[in-house]
Parts: C-alpha cells; structure tokens; sequence
C-alpha cells in the first residue's frame, strides 16, 4: 500500500465561521498560484474571466466541507459552489489554505549539554592605555 497525500483541516480566526470544516487535499503548486493571483487584483475587482481559473483552484483543492445551502441540504463542493459563495468567506478559505502550506523556520538549536558557557566565566579587565593603542 502506497502513501496518500493527507488531508489538512482549515482554521478560521473568524467567529462568524465558527463551526464550519472544510478539508483540503495537498494543493498544487498550479492551483496555488491560482489562488495566489485573486490578491495581485488589489482594489481592482477582477472579472468574472479573471475569477474562473481561481474559483477551479480552490474548488480542486476541496476535499470536503459541512457547508448547507438554506434549506439545511449539503452543498457539494465544486467550482460552482464556490463561486456562488460570498466574497468574504472565500477570503477567508484563500488566507486558511495558505496558512496550511506555510512552512515554519525551523526552531533554534538549544545547546547541546545544557550547560553555561566557559566564555561567560572568563574575568574580563580593562586594558590599560598603552596596551589598547
């Protein structure tokens, strides 16, 4: 049995989104440019024809989700359903998903014996005039 790419649940800071699960598989580099590029618009609304490549990314890199349409019925993921989303909460799936491929430095090395160093313990003096010219 081979390795399958596990799936990563996406954490959203906002209240408002309390409650909803949305499980991505691993995202290609591709589709994460995609996503990527929604941000290069800035202020500039992008075009339906500018989102649709976007919207095909993000929906692709859905595993799954708990999200229900109005009258309580599962909503499948797919490019349709996200883009009929509203604006903000694909916001906040874009800034979740790029949250979990984020790499984190790795932590700095403690000292290996735990013990103080010896240059701590060396007695400094002031040099004398003629010695520090």
């Amino acid at each position: 049995m081979g390795f399958k790419v596990p799936t990563k649940r996406l954490v959203f800071d906002d209240p408002e989104l309390a409650g909803l699960e949305i499980y991505t598989r691993g995202v290609k580099i591709g589709q994460m440019r995609q996503i990527a590029s929604l941000a290069d618009f800035g202020e500039n609304m992008p075009s339906d024809e500018d989102l649709a490549p976007v919207f095909r990314a993000l929906a692709g890199a859905i595993h799954s989700w708990n999200l229900d349409d109005d009258d309580g019925d599962p909503i499948t993921p797919s490019v349709a359903a996200v883009a009929d989303l509203p604006f903000e909460m694909i916001m906040h799936i874009m800034n979740a998903l790029m949250a979990t491929i984020s790499v984190a430095p790795p932590l700095q090395q403690p000292s290996p014996d735990g013990s103080a160093s010896l240059a701590a313990s060396i007695p400094m003096e002031v040099l004398s005039e003629s010695l520090s010219s």
